[in-house]
């Protein structure tokens, strides 16, 4: 375009196209959204676009119950009894207005027997290295891993962030110090990792390619160490997910996009009051 300004002669200037992830203010993503954009897309939009919180089941707040008391006994700050009990304390808390989920007191019950099994898998791993504390750039106080999306014309990149569970000192034999990513579960995975898990470890594998990347998945019965999934397949897969997700912002507004986005009404995603709310509000279900 050119402008004409008070000396009345014609100037071109360059106008720099915005992007799609720019358009709708979203200034990060995460493996767990790239997750998202490839499964159920719709809730992206959802939440990206229009605010939507899905609620988290009390099962994620479970699984945040053992990992911090994990995380306090193995750093020497507490004993297991007491770390299982600030720990119930903290799930109460988190759930306490979750009262339409019915697997709260079930979840509940499982921490303790949970830390413990998680305690015995992690233990061999040797010496777990503290997080950072909690600064204005790491405000949730836990060891981060950042990697740049760019686009393929070069004209714009976007972070994708991630938080990592544990980090242990190269253990005894083995050359790399080792990131572990605590998974609690009703219900062990079999041979292989899901593939969600398999595209979150690739992000880790790539940001700190000097670390092995092991997801231990405990439930009340037992643990299992899983680390498998092209790494190099993954991240292409993901990266890909994203770009065209960024052109797909890119189209226009986010009424025209939740009007175009493919939805499927009965996934999971969409139980809770607020996903229902969502389906009935911008996607018409």
């Amino acid at each position: 375009m050119f402008v004409i300004p008070s000396d009345g002669r014609r100037r071109f200037i360059k106008l720099r196209a915005m992007n799609g992830f720019e358009k709708h203010g979203i200034e990060h993503l995460s493996a767990s959204t790239i997750n998202n954009i490839i499964n159920n897309p719709a809730r992206v939009i959802a939440e990206k676009l229009f605010g939507v919180d899905f609620p988290m089941p009390a099962a994620v707040d479970r699984g945040n119950a053992v990992e911090t008391a994990v995380e306090d006994v193995l750093l020497g700050k507490k004993k297991l009894t007491q770390a299982v009990d600030d720990a119930l304390v903290e799930f109460d808390r988190a759930t306490g207005k979750k009262l339409n989920d019915t697997t709260v007191d079930k979840e509940r019950g499982q921490i303790g027997t949970m830390a413990e099994i998680a305690l015995d898998a992690l233990r061999p791993y040797g010496r777990l290295l503290p997080p950072p504390p909690v600064s204005e750039d790491n405000p949730r106080g836990q060891h981060a891993i950042k990697l740049f999306l760019k686009s393929i014309t070069g004209l714009w990149r976007l972070p994708v962030i991630g938080f990592l569970d544990f980090v242990f000192e190269a253990p005894p034999g083995r050359e790399n110090p080792v990131i572990v990513d605590l998974k609690t579960t009703n219900r062990l995975p079999g041979v292989a990792m899901p593939l969600d898990h398999q595209r979150q470890r690739a992000v880790y594998a790539k940001a700190r390619n000097n670390y092995d990347i092991e997801f231990a998945y405990v439930s009340a019965h037992g643990a299992k160490v899983l680390a498998d999934g092209d790494v190099s397949e993954h991240l292409v897969i993901m990266k890909n997910a994203a770009l065209r997700f960024e052109k797909f912002l890119a189209l226009g507004d986010a009424k025209t996009l939740a009007a175009v986005v493919p939805v499927d009404p009965l996934h999971r995603d969409f139980k809770s009051l607020e996903g229902r709310e969502a389906l009935k509000n911008y996607f018409h279900f």
